[in-house]
């Protein structure tokens, strides 16, 4: 049985208001092509096929008329709603898209209500598959819920919803049957089959620990690099300073050894910005010089593969792009732990003339 799966299309996705609705075309027109090419027997999208939940027409175009062109080929085609989709969405259309040849799910199923997919091959061979759409930690006790028909507190921990909601999925898995779980989550502990494109591939060993500036004094930390929003130093002579400008969005300078008052490797990235100044949207990153030179070529290629997606917006944030979601989430958060500084100014003051 050959199977082909595939997630996280994200169709919709812009880059500072750049569509690329195009590229996205000919990324699904190969995937397409590669089903038919190895004759597959079925596609299993695993979630996120829109970028977000209210996708444009255009969007939903290309993505029906991909997931069309598969079914009329022969394949059996399943798709799940990821936390970029919206699930009520998708059932709303699963009868439409059923009558077409096209399955998807948008919620979780018992076993026993339709969440185990059963398909027979052309050549006789029977496939199930556990269906389970991506599911937050608030959803996952109401399916627990469903699962056990019991009060979310006398199921455990989260972790131990999940283990209950996916035995109740492969409690009818047969040993005559080809048993897949197809599911919209990250799976700590799983392993490659082999046939994976590597570029579009991670493990738990790909995670980042991106801190917020320089890297000094925390360099024997796994997989870390400093994060430098402001450029106050110049590092490179004033001819590469040029390269730096010109640099496009998700582009980033080749790797360099800094030896400064400490050594460490560093590069350049430009986040997806508005035109603006040369030197708009660039950051620059630094890893320990402790690795070697292909470890830090591989940190700075997933740098400027992971970092531009967490880039901020201009209407939210004064230092976008440069300071990203999660550190401006966590600078929220520590102002409204530490309350209105008026009251914290007071305070000291009240301490300090009370010695």
């Amino acid at each position: 049985m050959k199977l082909l799966h595939t997630s996280d299309w994200h169709v919709g996705k812009t880059l500072k208001g750049r569509s690329r609705l195009e590229e996205q075309k000919l990324v699904l027109a190969e995937t397409v092509q590669i089903a038919r090419d190895h004759q597959v027997d079925a596609v299993l999208v695993a979630g996120d096929l829109y970028e977000n939940v209210a996708p444009t027409a255009d969007a939903q175009k290309l993505v029906v008329s991909t997931l069309r062109r598969l079914s009329r080929a022969g394949i059996e085609v399943i798709a799940i709603a990821g936390n970029h989709d919206h699930a009520a969405t998708f059932e709303a259309y699963r009868p439409v898209m059923g009558d077409a040849g096209i399955h998807i799910y948008g919620v979780f199923r018992p076993a026993t209500a339709g969440g185990l997919h059963r398909f027979t091959t052309k050549t006789g061979e029977k496939a199930a598959v556990a269906i389970l759409p991506f599911l937050s930690q608030r959803y996952a006790v109401r399916a627990a819920e469903i699962v056990e028909n019991t009060p979310a507190q006398n199921v455990g921990t989260y972790d131990q919803m999940f283990r209950d909601i996916l035995a109740n999925l492969t409690a009818e898995f047969a040993a005559d049957t080809v048993n897949i779980v197809m599911a919209h989550l990250t799976c700590t502990g799983g392993s490659f089959g082999g046939g994976e494109r590597a570029a579009q591939s991670i493990t738990v060993d790909d995670d980042l620990l991106v801190v917020d500036g320089p890297l000094r004094g925390r360099q024997h930390l796994p997989r870390i690099l400093g994060y430098i929003k402001s450029h106050r130093s110049s590092y490179l002579p004033k001819d590469l300073h040029r390269l730096v400008g010109s640099l496009t969005a998700e582009q980033r300078t080749p790797v360099f050894k800094m030896g400064t008052t400490w050594e460490r490797y560093s590069w350049y990235l430009r986040l997806p910005c508005l035109p603006a100044a040369p030197w708009a949207g660039v950051v620059r990153l630094e890893c320990s010089a402790e690795r070697t030179r292909d470890q830090a070529i591989d940190l700075a290629n997933l740098s400027q593969a992971v970092l531009p997606r967490f880039g901020s917006a201009e209407y939210k944030d004064a230092r976008a792009p440069n300071n990203l979601y999660p550190i401006a989430g966590l600078e929220r958060e520590l102002r409204r732990r530490l309350g209105d500084p008026r009251v914290l100014y007071r305070a000291l003051r009240k301490a300090t003339g009370a010695r």
